[in-house]
C-alpha cells in the first residue's frame, strides 16, 4: 500500500520596506522606523543636539576653571622672571670674579626694564652678548626693591671682583596680590642672592 506524503509549505508573510519614511510593512502589522530613530535625518539631528550639549558643558567648565588657570599661568610667569634675574646675578658675580671687572645689574622700575652692564675704561656699557640686552616685565607684575641704603630708580646692584655684591631684597608679585610671589635676597655683601617664595622669606624672618 503506497502512502503519499504531501509537504505543506508555510507561506512566509511578505515584508515590504517603504524607504521614504523607513516603514516596514508586514501582513500583520506596519511599524514606521522613524519611531526608532532609523531615519537618517533624525539621526543627524540627534547628533547635532549631542554636540550642543557637549559645547555647553565645556563652556561651563572653562568658565569655572578660568580664574584658576589665570593664577597658574601668572605664577609660572613670575617664577620664570625671578629665575631669569637670578641667572643674570650669578653670571655677573662669576664674570666679575674671573675677569676682574665690576659688573652691575640696572633695574629701572619706572620703565619696567632691567639690563646687565660691565665696567670698561671707567664707564659702564652693556655686555656684548645676548645677556646685555634690555629685558622687561609685564604690567601685571610688580617689582620692588628694599635695602639698607635707599636707592631711587634706576637701582644699581654691583658685583665686584672681590666677590661682593650690593645686598638687598627684590620682590616680584602680582599687581593685585602682594602675598604670592618670589623674593631675591642678599643679607650681606659677601652673600650671593638666593631665591625663595614670599611666604618662605616671611617665615625665615620670623625665625
Amino acid at each position: 500500500m503506497n502512502h503519499r506524503v504531501t509537504k505543506t509549505q508555510r507561506k512566509t508573510p511578505d515584508t515590504h520596506h517603504n524607504h521614504a519614511c523607513g516603514l516596514i510593512s508586514h501582513t500583520l502589522f506596519s511599524v514606521p522606523l522613524c519611531l526608532f530613530g532609523s531615519n537618517k535625518q533624525a539621526r543627524h539631528a540627534f547628533t547635532f543636539f549631542e554636540l550642543l550639549v557637549v559645547l555647553v558643558i565645556l563652556a561651563t567648565a572653562l568658565g569655572m576653571l578660568a580664574p584658576n588657570l589665570r593664577g597658574f599661568f601668572f605664577a609660572h610667569q613670575t617664577h620664570e622672571k625671578a629665575l631669569h634675574l637670578l641667572a643674570l646675578m650669578r653670571h655677573a658675580r662669576s664674570q666679575a670674579v674671573t675677569q676682574g671687572i665690576t659688573h652691575r645689574l640696572v633695574i629701572n622700575i619706572d620703565d619696567r626694564e632691567y639690563m646687565l652692564e660691565q665696567q670698561v675704561d671707567g664707564k659702564y656699557v652693556p655686555l656684548g652678548n645676548s645677556l646685555g640686552q634690555t629685558f622687561d616685565w609685564p604690567e601685571t607684575m610688580e617689582l620692588t626693591f628694599e635695602a639698607d641704603t635707599e636707592q631711587n630708580s634706576p637701582i644699581y646692584l654691583y658685583f665686584r671682583p672681590q666677590g661682593t655684591v650690593t645686598p638687598g631684597r627684590i620682590t616680584l608679585h602680582g599687581d593685585d596680590d602682594d602675598e604670592k610671589g618670589y623674593v631675591l635676597r642678599s643679607l650681606t655683601s659677601s652673600e650671593p642672592y638666593a631665591l625663595s617664595t614670599i611666604k618662605e622669606d616671611d617665615d625665615r624672618n620670623l625665625d
